[in-house]
């Protein structure tokens, strides 16, 4: 009954929630046909470069961008309202730049979130395909190329594709990520439609057709693959590393290389983090309803994943109660050791880092002595 209640309560938000994204996807000048430049039978691609408060790594994501080798592009330098000086450097580079590609700097007057920033950009680019990139990561320059071409021999249903990335930290060490992308891949084996976010190409005339979020959403991955599943869409992978992407303490995404010693302000972190899938898939649930899918699915797991980032706040019987409805959503294991308490997970969490600094140590005396045998 509740559910049914929310629907009620948002069928005339979600009305006004996608009539004017719709209504300029119409107007978009790709939809329909395809754009060729006058000088080339290859179609004009956008890459375009989001950042926020990124001022200590701007630089090298801007020069990843104008490195690129594919022709013609057009390139978009595109802010979310940041505090520090990322948008200035972006100016100033841009200002800089005497290449042959097409350089558009510009500004969100306010602070949008990931997804927004994206569509915002994608009604803006001209391009009939639109890589994304974030303003610390760097694009290798055969990233374009190659994107392009597998969507140029992608199918129509084919709605974006992604490709691997090699990450790295701050200190330039970089990290063997083919286990990682195998086991991200095997666990998606049938999910036609999964696509890593950060190295992702999308068709930009179906980005344009998406409805504006009113709220900020950050996982903008999360998102795009629920609505295009329901959309009978699909997604292709390009299995070569074509970003280097950065792992520090202020990624939005899960990239866990990095760990604060903290380990309270650590799960506070990971707790914000699940606030805002929470948002994530509130937005995919307006949007397939828009669509007129059916977004039960969706709406139960951001209810679930609300009341999941307010767990420290629980009794120990709506925790329990949390452990039940985790089971649907595949979150048994994180909500199990998180029932006891914080003291617990605590406990759990500095004898894991034990355990993990322990086998780095035997690891280092096993090389050390191999050596010596040899």
């Amino acid at each position: 009954m509740r559910w049914r209640e929310v629907r009620g309560a948002r069928v005339a938000h979600r009305t006004a929630f996608c009539a004017q994204s719709l209504a300029r996807a119409r107007q978009h000048p790709l939809s329909g046909h395809r754009r060729l430049t006058e000088t080339t039978d290859r179609p004009l691609v956008t890459f375009a470069l989001f950042a926020y408060n990124q001022e200590q790594y701007i630089r090298e994501a801007v020069e990843g961008a104008f490195a690129q080798t594919y022709e013609p592009l057009e390139i978009i330098l595109s802010d979310d309202c940041s505090t520090d000086q990322t948008f200035e450097i972006m100016k100033e580079l841009a200002a800089a730049y005497k290449g042959p590609h097409e350089v558009q700097v510009r500004r969100n007057e306010y602070n949008q979130g990931t997804l927004a920033h994206i569509l915002t950009a994608a009604h803006l680019a001209r391009g009939e395909f639109m890589l994304v990139a974030s303003g610390d990561d760097i694009s290798l320059s055969e990233r374009t190329k190659t994107m392009a071409q597998a969507m140029l021999m992608a199918p129509p249903d084919v709605v974006v594709a992604s490709a691997d990335d090699i990450v790295f930290d701050d200190f330039g060490n970089t990290f063997d990520s083919e286990r990682d992308v195998l086991r991200r891949r095997k666990s998606r084996a049938n999910d036609r439609i999964w696509f890593l976010g950060a190295t992702a190409c999308f068709r930009t005339v179906d980005l344009c057709r998406l409805p504006f979020p009113s709220y900020r959403v950050l996982f903008e991955d999360l998102a795009l693959m629920s609505i295009f599943r329901h959309l009978g869409k699909v997604s292709l992978r390009v299995e070569s590393p074509l970003i280097l992407r950065r792992a520090h303490s202020e990624n939005v995404g899960p990239i866990r290389l990095v760990e604060q010693q903290d380990k309270w302000a650590h799960e506070a972190r990971a707790l914000q983090m699940i606030a805002s899938v929470s948002e994530t898939y509130r937005y995919a649930a307006d949007a397939i309803s828009y669509f007129g899918g059916n977004a039960d699915k969706q709406c139960k797991r951001s209810e679930f994943m609300r009341e999941y980032a307010c767990w420290p706040d629980l009794s120990f019987p709506a925790r329990v109660l949390l452990l039940a409805k985790s089971v649907r959503h595949g979150y048994a294991r994180s909500v199990l050791i998180r029932l006891p308490g914080k003291n617990f997970l605590l406990f759990v969490k500095y004898l894991k880092s034990f355990l993990n600094d322990l086998l780095s140590l035997a690891k280092a005396v096993w090389r050390l002595a191999h050596r010596a045998v040899v």
